[in-house]
């Protein structure tokens, strides 16, 4: 039977030790040589760099659990503030707010209809105006910068049910360059001026919006116009649109950062965009808190705690 399984070669080397079993002998152990020589399916250890890496991804996985969690927190707040406002003014009354945006009527988008409303409600809107007067503060870099955050404000403005009455002023040099390179902003709904601001509005009408005022800004009025520093300097030139405002003699006020939220340990000064979209939010809502929660970035706001204050400028 050997010799004839020989012949054939139907018998593989991996079906030997099952025949060898059949017939009640044992298979073969393997020799310390041959151990040796196998490859081995331990895994190598991990180097210093890979340690690191590996510490990394594991914090990186914590903290988008963390990110995630933070932000069913502050939609949470933000709908039990809605909620209680929207209860308040139906027991005094007023008409319910709308609960969705479905519920109201589409003002951005393209087409001629959208154009026209936006423009109707945006004549009758609060009048804010960016102060673009900082130009030759400011290095090219900024100068780009100060241009995409007001890129994103006139798209925050643009899809608003209620829309500010928007003024660029002081429109010149590479701010002015670098706004004509955006292939959309010719058709961009705003009142652009390369005056002065003093030159546009009645200095009595004139807020600045300053962190450094000692006014805080509860409501907004009708017959004011809130100005806004157009100016990316990372702290360089802290305090100028207060000391500029003052020199002037114009009012100015802060936003009620403290009595809302807190941005913690961080960085208190807020970009353009962001002061933009707080003053639009509680034109829609009026109500500060729900204002800084939407428009702020989660990063940061520290939540549960009050204290902080400051914006752009």
């Amino acid at each position: 039977a050997p010799a004839a399984a020989k012949d054939g070669g139907g018998v593989c080397a991996a079906e030997a030790p099952a025949a060898a079993k059949d017939v009640g002998e044992q298979p073969e152990t393997a020799t310390p040589a041959a151990a040796a020589e196998a490859p081995s399916t331990a895994p190598y250890p991990l180097s210093k760099n890979q340690q690191k890496k590996q510490i990394r991804k594991e914090r990186e996985k914590e903290q988008r659990v963390e990110k995630k969690a933070k932000g069913k927190e502050v939609k949470k707040q933000r709908k039990a503030v809605e909620r209680a406002e929207r209860e308040k003014l139906e027991a005094e009354g007023g008409a319910p707010a709308a609960r969705r945006k479905d519920d109201l009527p589409r003002v951005g988008g393209r087409g001629k209809g959208n154009r026209e409303i936006f423009d109707e409600l945006r004549v009758s809107g609060q009048r804010i105006a960016i102060d673009l007067g900082f130009d030759a503060d400011m290095t090219e870099r900024e100068v780009k910068s100060l241009v995409l955050q007001l890129s994103h404000l006139y798209g925050i403005n643009r899809k608003s049910q209620t829309p500010m009455k928007l003024h660029f002023t002081s429109v010149n040099g590479r701010t002015d360059e670098q706004l004509k390179k955006n292939s959309g902003f010719p058709n961009w709904r705003i009142e652009l001026c390369e005056k002065h601001y003093t030159e546009v509005f009645p200095k009595g009408d004139i807020v600045y919006l300053t962190a450094e005022s000692d006014v805080t800004l509860e409501a907004f009025s009708p017959g004011d116009v809130y100005v806004i520093g157009g100016i990316v300097d990372h702290n360089r030139l802290k305090g100028i649109t207060y000391k500029k405002a003052e020199e002037l003699g114009l009012r100015t006020a802060r936003l009620p950062l403290a009595d809302h939220v807190d941005l913690g340990s961080g960085r208190k000064v807020l970009t353009v965009n962001h002061v933009f979209h707080i003053m639009q939010r509680f034109a829609e809502t009026s109500s500060w808190r729900t204002a800084f929660l939407d428009a702020l970035p989660q990063r940061k706001l520290k939540a549960g705690e009050n204290g902080a204050d400051g914006e752009g400028g």
